[in-house]
């Protein structure tokens, strides 16, 4: 189980960089987007180059659009920064193989929605506790 977790480790690290690069491009559209003047969408939702759902007048509707950009570039910020930092503990837990590394790359798995993380640390759990063996308890 140890060498499947680590397998596994591995690869999450490998696809904690791509997915890191993946967010961080995202959050640079996301955030230019959001830069973008209010009167020129207002313009492009009056000429009907852009269609929205929202109601209001086009000001509006520009106005809530740079707000909603500027929301899913914040969290793709976070998402890289979580992604970043799972792919640390990826590679760091398979080196050192520690529980708490273990631990780590579940929370992070999930933070970062890169399940292999999960997977991984989850099989690393299983292999140090059947390596520590079973704990014997002793009745007084």
């Amino acid at each position: 189980m140890k060498k499947a977790s680590d397998i596994l480790l591995l690869i999450a690290g490998i696809v904690s960089i791509m997915a890191a690069i993946f967010y961080l491009v995202l959050m640079i559209v996301f955030f230019v987007l959001g830069s973008v003047d209010t009167s020129t969408i207002a313009q492009y939702i009056r000429e009907g180059k852009i269609n929205s759902s929202i109601n209001g007048t086009a000001e509006e509707q520009a106005e809530v659009i740079k707000i909603l950009f500027v929301v899913l570039a914040v969290v793709f910020l976070f998402l890289t920064a979580f992604t970043v930092v799972n792919a640390v503990i990826s590679f760091v837990g398979k080196a050192r193989g520690t529980k708490g590394l273990y631990i780590a790359n579940i929370v992070f798995g999930i933070l970062s929605s890169v399940v292999l993380n999960l997977v991984g640390g989850i099989l690393g759990v299983v292999a140090v506790s059947q390596d520590n063996g079973p704990t014997q308890v002793t009745q007084a």
